[in-house]
């Protein structure tokens, strides 16, 4: 018979698992393959840890067979949002990525109403709005040669809150283990077939890890995804959505301050960045008190 979690246990839990996710754009910018190849590799090594930890039935999964081409649409979505966000570490930087997918609630308070046909929220948008001063700061206090950095940062929030959003009825429907593992085995799969592609493009110039490289990839995958995902489903079950969903929202916090102390990127950032890093912490942290969480299920594989 398994203990129940108590909510100190399930609190630190949580909060392992947010500075694991912090951590991930720290390990980005210390990989040095393309972002493409990253994504790649993260996949495979996060799927046979979530196969240790999980143990998926395949029949489970052929169960659920009529869900297989959202769960394979949801899957290609964040691998992308994946290839998206280290790209973004390569041009900008660790911090810039990671304050930049603070403009999630942003999109999210608009796609939504538009894709599960909920009501629009006048105090969620309200709240969202309040993240464009802060981006357009963010964004002025940029370098001119980081700046692209903070579009393709913007892309991969965005396809983030498609991935939150598409994945609602999903997770509502299905068992949350099993479907990311399916997830993240069909955005294997068709990341795969796009290979050819992404190197004919030549998005692909560093594809096979070397040295250090193969570590950071592995606590990627397995301490920061797989592992991370598993205590924030532990957490989960003593503790409210409306408390893991504040306590996710510290994943930016962890990187920033995690970047200036490993990689120094202080000396990158001025007081202008900070104020509109500010703005857009706060617009995050009001964010959960305009919703409700009372019988929603937090679901998410983390940057």
């Amino acid at each position: 018979m398994n203990k129940k979690t108590t909510p100190l246990a399930a609190y630190i839990y949580l909060h392992i698992a947010v500075l694991a996710y912090g951590f991930t754009a720290i390990l980005g910018a210390l990989i040095h393959i393309s972002p493409m190849a990253l994504v790649w590799w993260r996949l495979i090594m996060t799927l046979v840890a979530l196969m240790f930890f999980f143990r998926p039935r395949l029949s489970e999964i052929i169960k659920y067979r009529s869900y297989w081409p959202m769960m394979a649409l949801t899957g290609v979505i964040i691998a992308l949002h994946w290839v998206c966000f280290y790209t973004s570490i390569k041009i900008a930087n660790a911090s810039i990525a990671v304050v930049v997918l603070s403009v999630m609630p942003f999109f999210t308070s608009i796609l939504d109403p538009l894709i599960n046909k909920s009501k629009f929220q006048i105090q969620q948008m309200v709240v969202a709005l309040l993240i464009i001063p802060g981006m357009a700061l963010i964004f002025n206090n940029t370098a001119m040669d980081m700046k692209a950095g903070v579009w393709v940062g913007i892309l991969a929030a965005l396809l983030s809150s498609i991935y939150t959003v598409l994945s609602k009825k999903l997770v509502d429907n299905l068992p949350v283990k099993m479907l990311s593992f399916v997830q993240l085995a069909f955005g294997l799969i068709i990341i795969t077939l796009m290979l050819p592609l992404f190197k004919g493009l030549g998005w692909l110039e560093i594809f096979v890890p070397t040295g250090n490289d193969w570590i950071y990839l592995i606590v990627l995958s397995v301490v920061c995804t797989a592992m991370a995902f598993v205590f924030t489903a532990i957490a989960l079950k003593a503790l409210t959505p409306f408390i893991v969903n504040l306590s996710i929202n510290l994943e930016p916090v962890y990187g920033v301050i995690l970047a200036i102390i490993i990689l120094h990127e202080d000396k990158e950032l001025n007081s202008g960045f900070y104020l509109g890093m500010s703005i857009l912490l706060a617009a995050v942290f009001l964010y959960p008190l305009s919703k409700n969480y009372k019988k929603k299920k937090l679901y998410g594989l983390g940057s």
